[in-house]
């Protein structure tokens, strides 16, 4: 799984798509990109997380005035290639039935497309979430596995920034 990481409110925007290798690489637009198999242990469990704690999310973007802001969600999007893109998406709209509109917060790497371009999709491709709140990201799952690949001067200041993790009970 290739995880990007691009500059959105902090340097939080993330891309990932489906691959193998371990070190930082340069990707499309410059932004770094971390490596990982897709039967990782760390990254398949932070998903889970995700997922498992999308209500959290669901609240902060079905109530406006909770102070949530930046809201954006990671979604898998399916290429011509072997790959699955999992980009993050902002300008979230719900359209009911488990479905969701929204923009791309990254240029796609694997597949054709810009930032801004529209996309639709349902909730069971949401592998991440993250909004600001009290000067804190929240969520943010996949971000904190791919920590340990980055320099560690940035990857103190990102820590610095991401709010403990829920405490969920399935």
């Amino acid at each position: 799984m290739w995880f990007h990481m691009k500059s959105l409110i902090l340097a939080l925007a993330l891309v990932l798509t489906t691959a193998v290798t371990s070190m930082p690489v340069q990707a499309q637009g410059g932004d770094p990109v971390v490596n990982f198999s897709d039967d990782d242990a760390a990254m398949n469990a932070a998903m889970a997380g995700a997922q498992q704690s999308l209500p959290i999310f669901m609240d902060a973007l079905n109530n406006p005035g909770s102070g949530a802001t930046d809201l954006i969600l990671k979604v898998a999007i399916a290429t011509d290639t072997d790959y699955v893109e999992h980009i993050w998406v902002d300008q979230i709209r719900p359209l009911g039935d488990d479905r969701f509109e929204g923009r791309y917060a990254n240029d796609p790497v694997e597949f054709k497309g810009n930032q801004g371009d529209p996309v639709t999709f349902s909730q069971a491709s949401i592998s991440d979430w993250s909004f600001m709140e009290n000067g804190k990201f929240h969520g943010n799952y996949t971000t904190r596995v791919m920590l340990p690949h980055f320099d560690p001067d940035y990857a103190t200041a990102l820590s610095s920034l991401l709010a403990p993790l829920p405490e969920v009970t399935p």
